[in-house]
């Protein structure tokens, strides 16, 4: 399974990926290896209701009575989330932010709870409970709250860092996610950083992005300056990805990101990157078929595959005057793919996952966006959607979903049934 691709905007606090199977592909250049940390990670739960609440450590809702609802967001009080009953265990993976005279910590996966509504449960590492079932499964990788990409058993023992991420792009920089290779030798790491441009007058602050490839020893096999969200080939020897370089920086059209980009290619064998399309608003990275055949991706609000045997772009759909497509996804088949369709503002609905026939213009089938909490104006990594190995299901994602619920919808395709689980 690939992690949440958008590299502009925050991914989620911790993401989990479960390495992917073996296979052959051609061997790839390496470079010096960084000192790799380790951490003990056995959970084992220890009441101390003395204890303080601080990052990295296992936390108890404490709730009188009902159910207390968790704020999302960056910083509390945020949107209302979930509603987490008296007991709930979670890992506090940020804070303490002081807001309206309140102490707020992060709980992962919920939100921002106040201080007084928490209480100490254990030290301890992921999972929790204890999973001795999973010694022998594949590694997961996680971004840490040390923003650095970090690898454990899938039992919870042997958590260890893998990336130096500030070593590698320079002082700030942070991991914005992680994306196994097909291979499951290796993973590419966008990575971002802040700088300072400009005058002191007029300081003007400019978000860069780069990629990092690395083995499971954390040696970096390439550095890809000036790329985000990167999607492996199925044979894990390139990688589709964002090139923001800029060419022509007079031209640039206003984009969401710092600038405007290109789709490329990049070769790990020969450490070349081939551009491709021209310069555009992509709401989304590039994504590769099953098939190694094509991509498919959208800009300036369509949808467009580049064939990569006849080095061509063709248009596949195109928005309206009041509507665009934002993402898409390939089918496991290669011949079908599934695009996030924002609606106009008039419509009822927000919008619509739409499935299609590649070559056909009417959808096979089509799953109104679930109308959550925050309405309008999500990034485009919210939109994202991913298919079931067998190609009969989508899941997708709810916008501050209804309490109780995690917010995580699965549609059957045959039947345009779906249901959130």
């Amino acid at each position: 399974m690939n992690a949440m691709r958008w590299g502009l905007l925050l991914v989620a606090p911790i993401v989990l990926l479960a390495a992917c199977g073996g296979g052959e592909a051609g061997s790839l250049p390496q470079t010096a290896t960084p000192a790799v940390e380790t951490q003990e990670t056995t959970s084992s739960p220890g009441l101390d209701p003395t204890a303080a609440i601080r990052e990295g450590i296992w936390a108890e809702a404490d709730i009188a009575e009902g159910c207390l609802e968790v704020r999302v967001g960056r910083v509390p009080p945020g949107s209302t989330g979930n509603c987490l009953p008296d007991g709930f265990v979670g890992l506090i993976i940020d804070g303490p932010v002081e807001y309206s005279d309140r102490t707020w910590w992060m709980l992962a996966g919920q939100g921002w709870l106040p201080e007084d509504n928490l209480r100490f449960h254990h030290e301890g590492g992921l999972p929790y409970p204890p999973r001795p079932d999973l010694s022998g499964a594949d590694l997961i990788a996680y971004r840490g709250v040390d923003r650095d990409i970090w690898i454990i058993n899938a039992d919870g023992s042997q958590a260890r860092r893998l990336t130096d991420i500030e070593a590698a792009l320079g002082p700030g920089a942070r991991a914005g996610g992680v994306v196994w290779s097909p291979t499951g030798d290796a993973m590419a790491v966008p990575g971002y950083r802040w700088l300072s441009t400009g005058s002191s007058e007029k300081e003007t602050m400019t978000r860069t992005h780069s990629v990092l490839v690395v083995d499971l020893a954390g040696a970096v096999l390439a550095t890809i300056p000036d790329a985000l969200l990167p999607f492996w080939s199925p044979d894990g020897t390139k990688l589709a990805l964002l090139a923001e370089w800029p060419d022509d920086p007079e031209v640039e059209p206003v984009c969401a990101f710092s600038s405007s980009a290109r789709i490329g290619v990049f070769d790990l064998l020969s450490g070349e990157t081939t551009l491709l399309t021209p310069r555009g608003c992509y709401f989304d990275g590039p994504v590769w078929s099953p098939d190694g055949a094509a991509l498919l991706y959208t800009r300036d609000g369509d949808i467009y595959r580049y064939v990569l045997s006849l080095g061509k772009e063709q248009t596949v759909r195109t928005h309206g005057e009041d509507d665009w497509y934002i993402t898409v996804a390939w089918a496991p088949d290669s011949s079908r793919f599934a695009a996030f369709h924002q609606l106009p503002t008039t419509d009822t609905s927000l919008g619509a996952y739409e499935v299609y026939q590649l070559g056909s213009e009417k959808s096979l089938v089509s799953f109104p966006e679930p109308q959550g909490g925050c309405g309008r104006g999500a990034v485009a990594g919210v939109w994202r959607t991913l298919w079931t190995a067998d190609g009969h299901h989508l899941l997708y994602h709810e916008q501050c979903g209804e309490s109780g619920y995690s917010g995580i919808w699965i549609g059957d395709v045959a039947t345009g049934n779906a249901t959130r689980i």
